[in-house]
């Protein structure tokens, strides 16, 4: 949602010159906790989002009046509890039935008898053995990349060749050469990130295999230094790509 998008990636950018440097900080505390909150990467920093979560909540009160601490507010402080229990907090849901609406729209084939069709379905679905099958098109090991949109367009480099593709689709991530948006990455290799611009995806011959072509970001700096350091959670400042 537009919020979500402000909250965690485009508010602290906005914000930035917009409002005080109080204002802008606190707003900090909350853009890094729930960031932590939400990623699946950062549980060595939990403690320090709770600990963020707090100072929150608490000059919240100071700069816009504790009149306005609601129970949505308040309630933040004990995100730390639910991320102890549940993990991530994007991979759970208060309302457990949430992302099954499609399922149960999917076994429903016809308008007559709407309940009784999707018992029956859930009754067989329940009685179904899994077979090897099954367990081989669950297995997150098994699930490989998908290239789209075959180009010619190059660039190429030495041991690079065709097959030329626009388009990569990972389990959780689509990476786009003809999209500014969607073509950047963070690389780590040899103990230090590269933030690189994918600029092909293309068939190495040597490597035997298709890799991604980019160019590499040469000025990488943290966008902030408080409350921590915006490198810890992935946070950069890029410019002069090679």
């Amino acid at each position: 949602t537009e919020l979500r998008q402000f909250l965690l990636y485009t508010g602290p950018v906005v914000l930035y010159l917009l409002v005080s440097k109080k204002i802008y900080y606190n707003f900090l505390y909350l853009n890094v906790s729930m960031t932590i909150f939400l990623s699946p990467n950062f549980n060595h920093l939990a403690l320090d989002a709770k600990a963020l979560m707090i100072n929150f909540v608490k000059q919240f009160g100071k700069l816009y009046g504790k009149h306005f601490i609601s129970n949505n507010v308040h309630s933040l402080i004990h995100l730390y509890d639910d991320y102890e229990k549940y993990g991530s907090l994007d991979q759970v849901s208060c309302f457990k039935f949430e992302n099954y609406m499609s399922k149960l729209k999917k076994m429903v084939r016809k308008n007559e008898k709407p309940l009784q069709q999707v018992v029956k379905r859930y009754w067989e679905q329940c009685n179904l053995k899994p077979d090897h099958e099954t367990k081989m098109y669950f297995n997150n090991d098994n699930i490989k990349p998908k290239f789209e949109k075959l180009h010619t367009e190059g660039p190429l480099i030495k041991d690079m060749a065709s097959p030329q593709y626009k388009i990569l689709i990972l389990e959780k991530k689509i990476l786009k050469i003809h999209s500014d948006s969607d073509s950047y990455a963070s690389v780590y290799t040899n103990g230090e990130t590269n933030i690189i611009k994918i600029v092909n995806i293309c068939y190495n011959s040597h490597l035997k295999k298709e890799v991604i072509l980019g160019r590499k970001f040469e000025t990488v700096e943290c966008f902030f230094q408080k409350p921590i350091k915006s490198s810890d959670i992935g946070v950069y400042k890029i410019s002069n790509y090679s």
